[in-house]
């Protein structure tokens, strides 16, 4: 009967080692399986976070215009809005740069900063429109809908006029 007694032991003593093999095991799987949901939500939050850097925060706001004189363009107007779930945009001078290229040329920082106008805008805008001499400056943002301030938030709307004739 001894023999069989030691035989009992050692099947009791199998079975706990292979139970703490499983669990171990179950462990390292957990963490292991842990690791990648925490690693694939960072690679979302990246992903995320590179894409509302990508996006703009503005938006064309209908349709852009343009001035023709002896059939050259002589003017861009382009109207504006903030994107939706975007922040406010500055247009102050130190903060915005307007860069424009003319086929193999291009001007750098032609923005020449806000420019109130009171007119009655028809729709398309024409530069001749906006001006009371004819002559504006090479890039400038006209608020259409504003507070008042140099600050495009939601709900606001702004033109962007670019002025060929003043960058040549």
């Amino acid at each position: 009967m001894k023999t069989r007694r030691k035989k009992a032991i050692v099947g009791i003593e199998a079975a706990i080692v292979l139970i703490a093999f499983v669990i171990v095991a179950a462990a390292l799987a957990f963490v292991a399986l842990n690791m990648g949901l925490f690693t694939t939500q960072k690679s979302k939050e990246t992903i995320q976070r590179g894409l509302g850097e990508a996006s703009t925060a503005l938006e064309v706001d209908g349709s852009v215009t343009g001035n023709v004189s002896n059939s050259n363009v002589t003017g861009i107007v382009i109207p504006l809005k903030i994107s939706p779930g975007r922040e406010a945009v500055d247009f102050s001078r130190d903060k915005v740069t307007v860069r424009l290229v003319v086929g193999s040329t291009a001007y750098e920082d032609i923005y020449q900063g806000v420019t109130t106008y009171s007119g009655n805008y028809s729709i398309p805008v024409l530069l001749s429109q906006l001006s009371d001499n004819d002559t504006l400056p090479n890039a400038t943002i006209i608020f259409v809908r504003g507070d008042g301030d140099n600050v495009l938030e939601f709900g606001e709307k702004a033109l962007l006029v670019i002025d060929l004739d003043g960058a040549g």
